[in-house]
């Protein structure tokens, strides 16, 4: 785990490893800056370090909420094998009690191909997110109003939250 003391620390280096993964697609929503590593909100954040050098390979971090841990996003530092270790690493932290995080496109086809679990009951997503959803199939794709002007993109929750 990496704590708020060693996210100061290492804020440039977790910032440039989210942007390797969100870059491409406009930037992380809540992390759009480096001091943004440190969200007071974002309470999970764990490094991991696939090789001899001293710097971290891959990062998830997320926030504690009344249902458990749920991931907001991820960073790698481009290679394959810091790649494969995140896959590996969110995998298993899905398949714990309590950790769970919402993904679509590429990220849901790459956790489904993993055989991540997923949520299967649109009563567990409705009290998760304490809205109705839009149910739109058995392999647990929802649409959600987040409010008048804003509705969600086609998404699926994977992990075990505790609901």
């Amino acid at each position: 785990m990496v704590n708020r003391g060693d996210r100061e620390a290492l804020k440039k280096e977790l910032y440039v490893l989210i942007q390797n993964a969100y870059g491409p697609i406009g930037g992380h929503v809540r992390v759009s800056s480096i001091d943004k590593v440190l969200d007071p909100e974002l309470t999970y954040w764990e490094a991991i370090d696939d090789d001899k050098d001293p710097n971290a390979d891959a990062v998830l971090f997320g926030k504690k909420n009344r249902n458990g841990v749920k991931i907001s996003g991820f960073g790698h530092d481009g290679t394959s094998n810091s790649k494969h270790d995140l896959i590996a690493k969110q995998k298993a932290t899905l398949n714990k009690s309590g950790y769970w995080l919402e993904a679509s496109g590429r990220p849901a086809e790459i956790l489904y191909g993993q055989g991540v679990p997923y949520v299967k009951d649109p009563k567990v997503i409705e009290k998760l997110f304490g809205m109705p959803v839009t149910w739109l199939n058995d392999k647990g794709w929802y649409i959600r109003d987040i409010n008048k002007e804003l509705r969600s993109n086609k998404e699926t929750v994977f992990g075990k939250p505790s609901v």
